[in-house]
């Protein structure tokens, strides 16, 4: 996604070609500013052809290209920054064996090109499917974590729930 810098989320798509010619993917869905892995996606048995043409709708767009070392310095990264916080990978970020479409995370050295959190402290912006619980529960292990007035966060509300 082109403006994962300024909204701090972004899908990162790993492929690898099988023996049998097939294509098996994984989608992490990244948050660059606090949870680190938020969703996982895999996908076996597509054709090179299919891929190509269905990447856009797993990339929310046009995807961008980037070195198999930075996707997983993203990936292993955001990981990295959210235990520091309290926080856990995507329960299917093993229960899909995502963890074996990528490299283990000692294999690329860390360029540190990526920045994780917003201006210098972790920054949890909460998404269209976390409720009221699950925001306080990120709210508390800041807290807990990195104590008060060393995070921000942005809940957001539906707008027809207020009428």
């Amino acid at each position: 996604m082109e403006d994962w810098e300024e909204t701090g989320i972004s899908p990162v798509v790993v492929a690898r070609e099988l023996d049998t010619g097939k294509i098996l993917f994984g989608v992490f869905l990244v948050d660059f500013y606090c949870l680190g892995v938020k969703d996982v996606l895999v996908k076996t048995d597509y054709s090179l052809k299919r891929f190509t043409r269905e990447l856009p709708l797993y990339c929310m767009g046009i995807p961008l290209a980037c070195t198999v070392d930075f996707a997983h310095e993203a990936i292993y990264g955001a990981i990295e920054y959210a235990q520091n916080l309290g926080f856990e990978p995507h329960p299917d970020f093993k229960a899909l064996l995502a963890d074996q479409i990528l490299d283990p995370p000692d294999v690329y050295p860390r360029t540190n090109q990526i920045k994780f959190g917003k201006d210098g402290k972790p920054c949890f912006v909460s998404g269209p499917y976390d409720d009221e619980r699950k925001c306080l529960f990120v709210a508390n292990k800041l807290l807990e974590t990195c104590g008060e007035g060393n995070f921000d966060y942005v809940i957001g509300f539906d707008p027809e729930m207020m009428d």
